[in-house]
């Protein structure tokens, strides 16, 4: 990859329905092995994590500006582990107002144990067969995709040195904080993420089934069920039985919901590739190929694990 961001570019990274599932499902999976497994939220994994690969006491406003979170959150997230014992805090013996934070033994051996858990997470569900080659030019899009969701580049010596980790920190920083842009971009045209992602699908099939939608875009039926009433409502989707079995009904975008998700695509078609400026035409491909990819794997160990 060459970097900065050549103003010949051609490509794009595709904001695709796959790229989004992809991204979320790692959001989801990873917040549920470790809510599960050491009782901690994605937002304390990912600071626990740069922690790790700092390898050094850390101060609060550097931290915040590397995880993407304000000050306030991330010094109640810091109290919290404190009070469970996982981090200890001091303050500076020259400005008592800053506190450095640092592992106790047992947040050390939590930590590491939580990070091999997700990482062979991640390995198992949406990397088989994947290049490492690849993956070292997919790793390194992702620091000057934070960086660009950021706004500014971290200084080198703030920024988490990356461990000997497939997927360290600066992975988990960069799901969230896309993720939180897709929000906001799709709430802009007055859309829910799940509502945009609905039409998204539609707009690539044409007329689907609503338990097709579900495994596609790997969302509770449930929810489906609610934001399919939603789109219906405001005469976005409509439904009608299925010409060949009228026991099962279909759904497809009217013209205004073709309309309007025109206008969500723009936008966030542009907030994605402002995300990943920084790349070259080389790096989007890579990054382009590695969410079909993943989202190939991603599909195919759900239908292996369904019923287990």
């Amino acid at each position: 990859m060459k970097y900065p961001h050549s103003i010949n570019q051609v490509e794009n990274v595709a904001c695709t329905s796959q790229m989004i599932t992809v991204i979320l499902e790692h959001l989801r999976l990873i917040a549920k092995c470790v809510k599960q497994g050491y009782n901690l939220t994605y937002g304390e994994l990912s600071l626990l994590v740069a922690m790790f690969e700092a390898k050094r006491p850390i101060l609060v406003e550097p931290m915040a500006d590397f995880l993407m979170l304000k000050r306030q959150t991330l010094w109640t997230m810091m109290l919290e582990l404190e009070d469970r014992g996982i981090l200890c805090k001091q303050s500076l013996h020259d400005d008592m107002r800053s506190m450095l934070c640092s592992f106790s033994p047992q947040g050390q051996v939590l930590t590491e144990q939580a990070i091999q858990d997700f990482n062979r997470l991640i390995e198992v569900v949406f990397m088989p067969s994947l290049s490492s080659k690849e993956h070292a030019e997919f790793k390194d899009s992702v620091q000057y995709s934070n960086d660009a969701l950021r706004g500014h580049t971290i200084p080198e010596e703030l920024r988490p040195k990356p461990a000997d980790l497939r997927f360290g920190a600066e992975y988990l920083v960069y799901w969230r904080a896309i993720a939180e842009v897709w929000e906001k971009t799709t709430h802009e045209s007055q859309f829910a993420l799940t509502e945009y992602r609905m039409l998204q699908i539609l707009d690539e099939y044409g007329t689907m089934y609503p338990a097709d939608i579900t495994q596609k875009l790997f969302i509770e039926r449930s929810s489906v069920s609610v934001f399919k009433t939603k789109l219906i409502e405001r005469g976005l989707l409509r439904e009608a039985c299925d010409p060949f079995d009228r026991r099962r009904s279909i759904v497809q975008p009217t013209k205004e919901g073709r309309t309007a998700f025109q206008t969500a695509t723009y936008r966030l078609s542009e907030a994605t590739r402002m995300a990943h400026t920084g790349l070259d035409d080389n790096g989007i491909m890579v990054v382009n190929v590695w969410y079909m990819r993943m989202y190939s794997n991603l599909r195919k160990y759900t239908a292996i694990h369904r019923d287990t």
